[in-house]
């Protein structure tokens, strides 16, 4: 009879030992790791460039895409790497842009490729709600082209040129998650819940004579010494999308 209740005993202490254990579980907004997809929308920013050229920065606007890694570095702390994607393109036709009298139509078409790298303090508000912030740098590359012609007293040239630039900004950030599937596994799927965001963030990264060599053209052919414009490829983005942490 002894023996029998030791062992009960040890049953009950096994019992609710595993039951702490289950309790203990990492929360979903502290887990090491976090994949997100985000998909929204770039406004951009006047610049030299846009004043120069007599573009509206929100003929530019343009779907823009983020696919990110957070790792947790220590309780309420994150890093987070994203590769971001966005294009624009625009036609404008133009008259007297250094003299009277001078005519230009030109088409430019803007793509950045970037890394952007975050330190995202966060503070849950209970197990399903959570705010965030963030700050970090940003590398850019980004392609312009520049295609077109420039007319005067009845001459023109062809304007056809790719201008390549690398260039380091910095941003900061805010978005409010909602976790939306606490515990995957009911439904036979890995350990990964999943929320939802929104999140805005703004970049400033200036892309340093984005339009040198259009402009070393129309000099060279109208005798003018224009100076090259730089163009504010970052600018505001506003984000929505899914994150999974594990």
């Amino acid at each position: 009879m002894v023996a029998k209740g030791i062992l009960m005993g040890l049953l009950a202490v096994m019992v609710s030992a595993g039951g702490l254990w289950a309790e203990e579980k990492t929360p979903v907004f502290f887990r090491n790791n976090a994949v997100t997809i985000k998909v929204g929308y770039h406004f951009y920013e006047d610049s030299d460039f846009t004043d120069y050229w007599m573009v509206d920065p929100d003929d530019y606007n343009e779907v823009a895409f983020e696919l990110a890694y957070e790792r947790e570095l220590i309780r309420y702390l994150g890093l987070e790497a994203a590769l971001g994607y966005n294009k624009s393109n625009k036609t404008y036709s133009y008259t007297n842009l250094v003299y009277s009298g001078d005519r230009s139509t030109m088409e430019t078409d803007l793509q950045n490729f970037y890394l952007s790298v975050s330190l995202t303090p966060h503070l849950p508000l209970g197990s399903y709600f959570q705010l965030y912030v963030g700050a970090g740098g940003d590398f850019y590359y980004t392609d312009v082209k520049m295609e077109g012609t420039y007319e005067r007293g009845g001459a023109a040239i062809y304007i056809n040129y790719s201008e390549e630039r690398f260039t380091f900004g910095y941003h900061g950030l805010a978005g409010v998650e909602v976790l939306l599937l606490k515990d995957p596994t009911k439904f036979g799927v890995w350990d990964m819940p999943m929320s939802l965001f929104a999140e805005y963030k703004y970049s400033h990264v200036m892309a340093k004579d984005a339009d040198k060599k259009p402009i070393k053209d129309i000099n060279s052919f109208t005798g003018s010494s224009l100076g090259y414009h730089d163009l504010n490829v970052g600018g505001h983005l506003v984000f929505g999308g899914l994150r999974w942490r594990f």
